[in-house]
């Protein structure tokens, strides 16, 4: 066979022809098309499957059909836009900002990464871009939240909504509890030791509550209540530094109302147990100065040493997420726990009575004792639940913290009026009055029938001694009184009457107990 490679022959007149395969060529199909390799300058051979023919793959700045040519493909400037030409047969432009493509005729839409935050406009420009902020947020990229607003969907609202309105009634409800208790004492004009203590603990609780329902609230995350679904609606919202102001009255506020449980648990156990002569350790003026100033000694560290991570960035209020946190509530625990003791040792055991002790205020002392045991664990685990809930921003806790404190402002009735004489007249006074007046309207009734008035024999009889004499003695004695009576006229007999009941006695009442001593005498 004259073809090589599988080459087919072709038989002609006087001669033959070879009819090569891919790859082959020549008059016996004897020559590979890439052996040897016929690309120039390092080129690279490939065979065309379509052809039998091959093509070369030439390194920069080489092309041609075996890259015998050098070129420039630079040379006709193909980069727009100031792009910078890179030469070779594969040549290719390294953009400029703001421009793309093969050429970097294109320009780049910086807006397709969408960079705007809380729902802002997006605007291309060359190389740049701009976002129209919603009125609630500010910043180049809308970041900044100039109230306490956020993007929600329904679901989120909704559940704020609850939320706000599960903060606001249990802020409400307890002060409500705490005015009605100041005022109860307000009108009693009582202001003794253990009601100035009372008071502490009660004025510093409205207050907290006061600035939880104004300040605080319309600075957490779940007011978000009052935002619309372009994120307006709130109030701007507080700076960090008001922010940290707010947090820090708060923390000072529940700090006293907690020093005032651990100073009253003092008072009790003084008086309870006759130490100090069965009176209060310190005065009003002494415990209201300890009341206010020692709390202000954990609040001023914690503010000098982490004023800047006081507070969350979702709300004006402690900060769980940080260490400062078990600082500010250490000392909590520390009054708390304490005072539940005392409270408890005061109340336990049967102490041996001082002489200089006053049995009220000892009676007075072991009921605050045994109601400050409730009231206590309900302040202190309302604060946890509470701060709990708006780090959490969850709803169940809202939920739970609301009946705590409900709970607690009813506790805080009962434990500081009803344990007081003066307030459980005047409660008595302004909730019974209907059956007062009717008790009023029965004693204005004529008065009951004379002949149910104990007979005069028996106070005879007791005058003289003679209660154990016999029943038929008795009839003698009362015959004989009749008799000496008999006489007389109905007046005198309501004045015999009234003597029975030891009323003011008139002459004639005198002269009729005389006749009665002359019957009696002839006995």
């Amino acid at each position: 066979m004259p073809c090589m490679n599988n080459g087919t022959c072709l038989n002609q007149i006087g001669k033959y022809e070879c009819d090569c395969p891919l790859h082959y060529t020549g008059s016996r199909c004897e020559t590979d098309l890439c052996n040897p390799n016929p690309c120039q300058h390092s080129g690279l051979c490939d065979y065309s499957n379509s052809t039998n023919d091959y093509s070369c793959t030439c390194i920069e700045i080489y092309g041609g059909k075996s890259c015998e040519k050098k070129v420039d493909n630079c040379l006709s400037d193909p980069c727009a836009n100031g792009g910078v030409c890179i030469p070779g047969v594969a040549w290719k432009c390294q953009c400029k900002s703001g421009w793309k493509g093969t050429t970097c005729a294109e320009d780049i839409d910086e807006c397709a990464s969408n960079p705007c935050n809380n729902l802002g406009n997006c605007t291309d420009h060359f190389n740049s871009f701009t976002c129209a902020c919603l009125p609630a947020f500010s910043g180049l990229l809308c970041e900044e939240h100039l109230t306490t607003c956020v993007i929600q969907t329904d679901e989120e609202k909704s559940q704020r909504i609850a939320m706000v309105t599960a903060q606001s009634l249990s802020s409400m409800s307890l002060i409500i509890c705490l005015c009605i208790v100041l005022v109860i004492f307000i009108l009693l004009l009582q202001f003794s030791t253990e009601r100035i203590l009372h008071m502490g603990e009660e004025i510093s609780l409205l207050l907290a509550h006061l600035i939880i329902l104004f300040a605080r609230t319309p600075t957490i995350a779940d007011a978000g209540a009052f935002c619309d679904a372009r994120g307006s609606g709130n109030p701007v919202k507080l700076g960090e530094d008001q922010c940290r102001l707010v947090a820090t009255i708060l923390h000072y506020l529940f700090m006293v109302h907690f020093g005032f449980f651990f100073l009253e648990a003092l008072n009790n156990y003084c008086v309870n147990t006759y130490v100090a002569n069965g009176t209060s350790m310190y005065g009003r003026w002494k415990n209201l100065l300890l009341g206010l100033s020692v709390p202000s000694i954990p609040v001023a560290a914690t503010a000098i040493f982490h004023f800047k991570t006081y507070i969350h960035d979702r709300t004006c209020w402690c900060n769980m997420d940080e260490p400062n946190f078990i600082g500010e509530l250490i000392p909590a625990l520390m009054l708390c726990v304490p005072a539940f003791v005392m409270n408890e040792a005061a109340g336990m055991g049967h102490y041996n009575e001082h002489p200089d002790s006053v049995e009220e205020k000892r009676h007075s002392a072991y009921s605050s004792s045994r109601s400050a045991m409730v009231v206590i664990p309900l302040s202190l685990a309302a604060w946890i639940v509470g701060m709990t809930a708006v780090h959490e921003t969850d709803l169940s806790l809202y939920s739970l913290c609301s009946i705590l404190n409900l709970i607690l402002g009813i506790a805080i009735i009962i434990a500081h009026t009803l344990s007081n004489s003066r307030a459980r007249n005047l409660l008595h006074k302004l909730f019974c009055w209907w059956s007062c007046e009717k008790k009023k309207v029965d004693s204005s009734r004529p008065a009951p029938n004379p002949s149910s008035i104990k007979n005069i024999d028996d106070c005879a009889a007791t005058q003289k001694g003679l209660g154990s004499a016999k029943e038929n003695e008795d009839i003698d004695i009362d015959k004989m009184i009749r008799d000496a009576i008999a006489p007389l006229s109905g007046s005198s007999n309501n004045a015999v009457r009234l003597n029975a009941k030891n009323t003011n006695r008139a002459k004639e009442d005198i002269d009729i107990d005389k006749m009665i001593r002359d019957s009696i005498s002839r006995l």
